[in-house]
């Protein structure tokens, strides 16, 4: 009985053959990247002073009584912009 053998190189190309359109595969099916929603970004005191129309006190005063949220990153405290949107507004103050 006469036992054949697999050519080594042959079964190496059929696999890398067998790579290459799986990478083309994986090429054309590539997602575009999603644009990241500019609401998540995160601001800093002094911009959310000046979206809320309010000082930098008043801010820090929010902050301390729930009404905003704050994130430390690093050494720095910043608001998410889509909260800071999302949050109550104020009420405007009538001259006396």
């Amino acid at each position: 009985m006469k036992q054949t053998f697999l050519n080594p190189f042959e079964v190496f190309g059929s696999q890398l053959t067998e790579i290459k359109s799986l990478l083309v595969e994986i090429r054309h099916k590539k997602e575009e990247p999603q644009p990241t929603d500019k609401s998540d970004t995160y601001i800093d005191q002094k911009r959310v002073a000046e979206l809320l129309d309010v000082s930098g006190v008043s801010v820090w005063e929010y902050e301390r009584k729930g009404l905003l949220k704050s994130y430390r990153i690093g050494n720095l405290k910043r608001f998410l912009l889509s909260e800071v949107m999302a949050s109550p507004k104020l009420i405007q103050r009538t001259a006396k």
